[in-house]
């Protein structure tokens, strides 16, 4: 397995994944696939609207709300890290538990959003219960939209069992108690808070430096933590590593050319099958092509020099309306750029989607191709598949075996009802 030495992790609350994706994946893009992990919170998305959002270059984790508007977390991570997750069943918080393999350590991510009306003291005691089933020996990163205000409530009871909770269990807050992670206007009167939290406990990090990316997604700032750690990849993402595919063209072409008469003087079934075995496993042999994985990063060709000075342009004039919010005028020069530049935005990837299109020439199966893409419907792994419909093993090689021993009992069943000579009933 290959390794890199850093681990970059970032946090939004993006306030409605569904108004804001465009934006996000222009700012994404900026960053030039140096993210490793993303982490949304109140995402106000359905489960069947997950696949939409994807990412490329990433695989997506969500924990979304089926009953209620609002809420959610989802995850993004770079294909090329190994890493698993589920839902953390809790009631008064969403969150999303994955664990990432690292060179000498398991690294727990838990990313978390608490709703404000939920009971703090119960979110508290269902953490504290989560942590302490993880040994002590292994890393945590607790992070997300807690709703716990470590700027405004210092003297909060809640708060202060929440903070002694979590250094209790050996983590550190990583991000400064007196940082502002969220700025809103209310009533002409700017609030700030941090309710936006990184907590880490990391044995196996050299270092660890938090960061706060002031971003106008939203009116929370982009939180984050670089981990000088060492990540266990997966093999077939791995930079520069080569990968062999089957030419599917070139199977074809030789299954054609094959002489399938030899089978009828073969009298034994078994004999039958490992020479049907052994063809197609010839032809594969021969048709395989050797590819190059390129170093993949978060590319979306519809971003431009543009968008990105107009994205800049409507960050200054929300810094301006921030100084003095009380100021109707600078609310109205900034809410009208901010709307042109979301249609902008949208009239870009329209138009870029609207000429791939056209340059399919009206194949369909190109224009589904690029339409499943978009969707996030990428192609089924063929091992997924066989796992999931020809049984419930939970392996490949059971199901082989499986295959293999029904098939064997299947031709002892029908060759005594097989007029064929080639079949020797005595064996």
């Amino acid at each position: 397995m290959q390794k890199q030495n850093e681990i970059d992790i970032v946090h939004l609350n993006i306030r409605s994944l569904r108004k804001q994706f465009n934006e996000l994946l222009v700012l994404l893009n900026n960053c030039e696939g140096k993210i490793d992990i993303i982490i949304l919170s109140e995402i106000n998305i359905k489960k069947d609207e997950v696949a939409h959002y994807s990412i490329t270059g990433y695989t997506m984790y969500a924990n979304t709300r089926e009953e209620q508007r609002g809420g959610g977390v989802i995850i993004y991570i770079k294909e090329n890290i190994n890493f698993t997750a589920d839902t953390l069943e809790t009631s008064a918080s969403e969150t999303l538990h994955g664990k990432l393999k690292l060179e000498k350590s398991i690294l727990h991510i838990l990313a978390t959003y608490r709703p404000p009306k939920t009971n703090k003291s119960r979110f508290v005691e269902e953490i504290n219960t989560f942590l302490k089933d993880i040994p002590a020996k292994e890393d945590v990163v607790f992070i997300g939209d807690m709703n716990l205000d470590l700027l405004g409530d210092k003297f909060n009871k809640t708060t202060n069992r929440y903070k002694n909770m979590l250094c209790g269990h050996g983590l550190q807050c990583a991000i400064p108690v007196t940082a502002i992670t969220r700025e809103a206007v209310v009533d002409g009167q700017l609030t700030v808070s941090c309710i936006d939290h990184v907590w880490v406990r990391a044995h196996s990090a050299q270092r660890a430096d938090e960061h706060i990316l002031a971003s106008n997604l939203s009116d929370h700032h982009m939180i984050g933590l670089r981990l000088a750690v060492r990540a266990e990849q997966n093999e077939s993402y791995d930079n520069g590593v080569k990968r062999y595919g089957i030419n599917n063209k070139l199977v074809r072409e030789k299954l054609d050319s094959v002489d399938w008469s030899e089978l009828l003087s073969i009298e034994c079934p078994l004999l039958i099958y490992d020479k049907i075995g052994s063809i197609f496993s010839g032809i594969y042999e021969k048709s395989k092509i050797e590819l190059k994985i390129s170093n993949k990063r978060n590319s979306q060709p519809w971003v431009n020099a543009q968008l990105s000075r107009m994205m800049d342009r409507r960050d200054e004039l929300f810094r301006a309306w921030k100084v003095m919010p009380s100021c109707m005028n600078r609310r109205l020069v900034y809410t009208r750029y901010r709307n042109k530049v979301n249609k902008v935005i949208n009239a870009s990837k329209n138009k870029y989607r609207q000429n791939e299109i056209k340059k399919c020439n009206g194949d369909f199966r190109k224009m589904w191709e690029k339409i499943n893409t978009w969707l996030g419907r990428n192609k089924s792994n063929l091992d997924n598949l066989i796992i999931k419909y020809l049984g419930k093993t939970d392996n490949l090689v059971n199901i082989c075996s499986n295959f293999s021993n029904t098939f064997t009992q299947e031709i002892q069943q029908i060759k005594y009802n097989c007029n064929k000579k080639f079949l020797d009933r005595n064996l």
